[in-house]
């Protein structure tokens, strides 16, 4: 199922007519399911993929961060939107700080290093340069840590923290989380950056009316809210384009209260930003 149970579910069909004159073992149809009758459970004692990994997360999970000194805007915005999924799969999150190692753990290489170096025994030679090679090649973002003689296994969120290597972790891409280690990076990083479109000549840029892409623009009553969705596929954008940027223009009655309005962006289930609609008439 969705959330992660396994629905079970027993029938039986014993082959016999409602006519009890025409066959006498309606009276002896029962089927009776044993008390003996169970599911049998294979410990998994090591995931083997970012997915099972994922999975496996306890219903309290502890999100590890840098030293406050260490912190930056972009491992916020990434530990944000780690916290916001967290959130809605039900997870109840326990912060802590590197050196100490959660189920998640965000931080660059060097931190990452440090702490794991710290969880070897003392009989371990050379555990900075262990913890190295426990670590994969710094091109990869999003990885899984797991190394027996630290007794340390965590997913792992390394730089560039952009919350795009999360989407991975959203139900809907979880299927291909089958890995455990993935470089994944932002459409407009310079090692995947497409060719330019062709376009007017203000700087080849085109806008479609939200219209065009099959959305319903219209006035609605919003008793707690609303919801306005469409698909978009690369064949309804003209030759040679890609998405670059949504724009929203929208009119809200005032007067709603001292909170006011907040706008969500998510993207692939992954929280982008929030914003609070200020009465400024933009």
């Amino acid at each position: 199922m969705d959330d992660g149970r396994v629905e079970v579910t027993v029938q039986a069909a014993i082959p016999v007519s409602e006519d009890r004159c025409l066959d006498e073992r309606l009276a002896a149809s029962f089927f009776h399911m044993l008390p003996e009758s169970g599911l049998a459970l294979r410990h998994i004692r090591r995931p083997g993929s970012l997915r099972d990994a994922w999975k496996l997360l306890p219903s309290r999970v502890t999100v590890s961060l840098p030293p406050k000194e260490a912190m930056s805007p972009e491992i916020f915005t990434a530990a944000w939107a780690t916290l916001d999924l967290l959130h809605r799969r039900g997870r109840k999150v326990r912060i802590a700080r590197l050196p100490a190692l959660g189920d998640i753990v965000l931080g660059d290489r060097s931190f990452l290093a440090k702490a794991l170096a710290k969880r070897y025994p003392e009989t371990v030679e050379n555990p900075r340069e262990r913890a190295e090679q426990a670590l994969p090649s710094r091109e990869r973002n999003l990885f899984l840590v797991q190394d027996a003689q630290a007794k340390a296994g965590f997913i792992a969120v390394s730089a560039p923290y952009e919350t795009r290597p999360l989407y991975l972790l959203a139900k809907k891409w979880q299927p291909l989380a089958a890995g455990d280690r993935y470089n994944l990076r932002p459409l407009d990083y310079p090692a995947s950056h497409a060719a330019r479109p062709v376009g007017d000549a203000r700087g080849g840029s085109y806008s479609l009316p939200l219209e065009e892409l099959g959305f319903d623009t219209s006035s609605r009553f919003i008793g707690s809210r609303a919801g306005w969705e469409a698909v978009v596929t690369p064949g309804d954008l003209p030759p040679r384009t890609r998405p670059d940027r949504l724009s929203f223009k929208v009119i809200v009655p005032v007067g709603v209260g001292e909170q006011g309005y907040e706008a969500y962006v998510y993207l692939n289930d992954v929280l982008l930003r929030a914003k609070r609609l200020r009465d400024s008439g933009r």
